[in-house]
């Protein structure tokens, strides 16, 4: 059996619309919801760094980037925030995954930067 082709063209109008609003899928995390976002996208690395530089001059601490994970959200409102995933470590020790919170508007501002339990 054929689906009536209204049905079609309103399925294909809700698809578009869906891919038009965010550039990717909207997943929640905790009470919030947030957009994926390609990891290759050029500013990612350039946040993960830029937690990584914030989080060692505030705790005096050494961590240092190794990769950016493929997990990185960008919640929709206005502060725009970033919630990025890496692996990061200390030199010659093990890497791990962390997790960072970083607000932009005019400028940047470390929200959150700790251990990630993903």
């Amino acid at each position: 059996m054929r689906a009536p082709p209204i049905l079609v063209v309103l399925l294909f109008a809700v698809l578009l619309a869906a891919a038009a609003e965010g550039g990717g899928c909207r997943r929640a995390l905790g009470d919030e919801e947030w957009v994926f976002l390609n990891p290759t996208y050029p500013e990612a690395y350039d946040l993960a760094r830029f937690a990584i530089k914030e989080h060692n001059t505030e705790d005096k601490d050494t961590v240092v980037f190794s990769e950016l994970v493929w997990y990185f959200y960008r919640h929709i409102e206005d502060p725009t925030r970033y919630r990025i995933f890496f692996e990061a470590g200390y030199i010659g020790a093990i890497t791990r995954m962390y997790e960072a919170i970083v607000w932009e508007r005019e400028i940047r501002h470390l929200f959150y930067f700790g251990p990630s339990d993903r």
